[in-house]
């Protein structure tokens, strides 16, 4: 997708979604990565000189985020945006899928990006992680709202990993604690969670076991 961000009055326009950071992040750490990515033709965004390559997924349009922050706080945004249609089928992901891919990250931005036949078309061919937020994430003249968490649940079953922060778990599950949250997940179908907490770092739930994952300031700030 299409980031815009609005800091300051400063107005910057970059590529964006979940797919798009954790392929360069993984990439760059050396790990053989390939994007799938849903966009419109006037996405030129990829960044050149990139170890994670893109493949394309003709949709009639690219979908854009408009993110306004008003403090320094960054948790602190308004957001809006625009979603031509970029809905994936089995037939368009078959036809450009790679070989020996041993694990997918699932990365809707909205809630018809990614519909469960796929999902489950996919979990017979590769490990699947889900970051949920797209699949609760729907438009009103162009402001998000959230509705039908149960379609997360819906989805658990064919993925080894849930990824999400600490808002979304309490949406999904209608718990106001998170550890009662994670329960809930845990109980319907997560395996595996991560719940991310901002400049509180991050929970892990993996087999069993809970972890705390601090967050580290970083030395500078780089665009990646």
């Amino acid at each position: 997708c299409k980031d815009r961000n609005v800091i300051s009055g400063k107005d910057y326009t970059r590529a964006g979604g979940v797919t798009y950071y954790s392929g360069i992040t993984l990439g760059r750490l050396g790990v053989e990565t390939v994007v799938l990515g849903s966009c419109g033709p006037d996405f030129d965004l990829w960044p050149r000189n990139c170890p994670t390559s893109l493949v394309r997924l003709d949709a009639e349009g690219t979908i854009q985020f408009t993110n306004e922050y008003h403090s320094p706080d960054c948790n602190e945004r308004t957001q809006r945006a625009t979603g031509p249609d970029n809905s994936l089928t089995v037939e368009s992901v078959d036809s450009v899928w790679p070989e020996g891919v041993e694990l997918t990250i699932l990365g809707p931005l909205l809630h018809d990006n990614i519909p469960l036949e796929l999902v489950r078309h996919l979990a017979g061919r590769t490990e699947l992680a889900l970051a949920a937020q797209g699949v609760f994430r729907y438009l009103e003249n162009n402001r998000i709202v959230w509705r039908c968490p149960e379609a997360v649940l819906a989805l658990l079953p064919f993925c080894r990993y849930l990824a999400l922060d600490e808002r979304e778990l309490m949406f999904i599950s209608g718990r106001r604690v998170l550890a009662e949250g994670a329960a809930f997940l845990l109980d319907n179908g997560a395996t595996n969670l991560l719940v991310t907490r901002g400049s509180r770092g991050s929970l892990l739930f993996i087999d069993g076991g809970e972890f705390t994952i601090p967050a580290f300031p970083p030395q500078s700030l780089i665009d990646p």
